[in-house]
């Protein structure tokens, strides 16, 4: 375990300073803006009716209210059980019960784990990287245009990001430390994840891939795998909930109620986890049959496809590079539904490039992992990975979805800065060495300077629902 020393000490004062900070901040600004999402309004309410029973879990009142207004619902509004697993709202009831019946005190959830991202983020970047990058880490996400907008909601995917982490920072701790239980106590917080929303489960895929991958031994090791089986548990008494309500059907229930994306993703869904779950049992096999260790050595594509693909990604993404090094242009923002719906599928990427420059030091990163496939950089990039992966194909663009890969995304964009400034260094030369720190200084003060504009003009005025 890192030892306790006046460096640390005064880092971790200056991450609490940074950490409340950010949470007053984003509290004042929740507090001008006036207009509220329907998502926002939706947990506020859920939120007032199960601070005494939670038998009242749904949003039919809601529903009832706005219908009498000639507004058209969705069908879940009418429904007898909401249909997301109850955490969060439960987190908001508490905040209300505690702080009174207001939309401001439900805004504290979101609020308060949003800035915690900021201490998990330096956690994750001195656990897989070093506490340089883990320090930077943290201020740039504490600048982070899209982390501040979805702070500043009543929505539950801060809560939902932080818990990801959490267990993200467990698991590399177990690792890394050699504390087999951490595992199990990763496996809970991810279970917690996905009881606050199923995309929770995620990050468990991402363990998933990783052992079978890169760390194979960890399949024989029962702690993992009991870790592996929490989300499962921790959901079952949503699921008896879910059965109770809606007998036996309540799979294809749950999947109508959310979205027919989610049939349409469904055979992908299936495939990718089948394919998971029957590698890891294969695996798994060999290990307790104690036949010899399948090599270790990771998937890794050559020079030339890395290049190739590399250099085909970049070009779709020119024009959102251009918007990026443009001071003066900001993001499309928007209150109206199904204004992204038909982008393509690099959608994401050239929308967080928008936000900050920050990112194509991140996706930079992430070919340069895929020519060498290092084990360490692989807990940071298979679950960013697998997140965005998985909202590309739901294609239903919201900043909110991928919320939980940003902090990934940033960690490994800083550590590339920062070897990129060692590398300059060691440039013997006087005059390239200059223009070369120049020109990462220079980019670097974009990055900050378009950060500040667009949070002054777009994040914090928080006049909008959808990235």
């Amino acid at each position: 375990m890192p030892k306790i020393t006046f460096k640390n000490l005064l880092t971790s004062v200056f991450l609490i300073f940074l950490t409340i900070f950010a949470f007053q901040t984003r509290l004042h600004f929740f507090k001008e803006s006036r207009a509220r999402t329907i998502d926002e309004i939706v947990y506020y309410r859920i939120g007032q009716q199960i601070q005494n029973d939670l038998s009242q879990y749904n949003t039919i009142p809601y529903g009832q209210d706005l219908a009498a207004t000639g507004r058209k619902l969705p069908a879940y509004f009418f429904a007898p059980l909401f249909k997301h697993p109850p955490v969060y709202p439960i987190f908001v009831a508490s905040s209300l019960k505690v702080f009174g019946n207001t939309i401001n005190s439900a805004g504290y959830v979101s609020i308060l784990f949003g800035a915690l991202i900021i201490i998990l983020t330096y956690y994750l970047g001195s656990l897989i990287y070093s506490q340089k990058v883990g320090f930077w880490a943290a201020v740039f996400m504490s600048l982070d245009p899209v982390t501040i907008i979805c702070s500043q909601k009543v929505w539950m995917d801060t809560t939902l990001s932080y818990l990801m982490l959490l267990s993200l920072v467990l698991f590399v701790q177990a690792i890394k430390y050699k504390n087999d239980n951490l595992f199990i106590l990763s496996g809970l917080v991810s279970g917690l994840a996905t009881c606050t929303k199923y995309t929770g489960f995620l990050i468990t895929i991402a363990y998933v891939i990783y052992a079978t991958v890169y760390q194979t031994e960890l399949l024989r090791k029962k702690r993992f795998l009991l870790g592996l089986l929490m989300p499962f548990i921790c959901l079952a008494p949503w699921i008896a909930w879910n059965i109770n309500v809606y007998g036996l059907n309540f799979i294809n229930t749950q999947g109508h109620l959310h979205s027919n994306r989610f049939f349409r993703s469904l055979p992908v869904i299936i495939f990718f986890a089948t394919f998971l779950l029957s590698t890891m049992m294969i695996l798994w096999l060999k290990a307790r049959d104690n036949l010899k260790a399948v090599s270790q050595a990771p998937f890794q594509l050559s020079q030339r496809t890395v290049w190739i693909i590399s250099a085909l990604f970049f070009l779709t993404l020119v024009p959102q590079l251009i918007n990026a090094l443009n001071l003066v242009y900001l993001p499309k923002v928007t209150w109206m539904q199904k204004v992204f719906s038909n982008a393509p599928f690099n959608f994401y990427f050239g929308k967080l490039l928008e936000f900050s420059l920050l990112y194509i030091f991140a996706f930079v990163a992430f070919f340069l992992f895929l020519g060498k496939n290092d084990k360490q950089q692989a807990l940071a990039f298979v679950p960013a990975f697998i997140i965005l992966l998985f909202f590309v194909v739901w294609r239903h663009y919201q900043s909110r979805y991928i919320l939980p890969a940003i902090p990934l995304l940033v960690i490994s964009a800083i550590d590339l800065i920062l070897k990129i400034f060692e590398r300059i260094s060691r440039i013997e030369d006087f005059l390239p060495r200059v223009m070369a720190k120049t020109i990462m200084l220079l980019i670097l003060t974009n990055i900050i300077v378009k950060n500040y504009l667009i949070n002054m003009y777009v994040s914090f005025p928080n006049d909008m629902a959808y990235f």
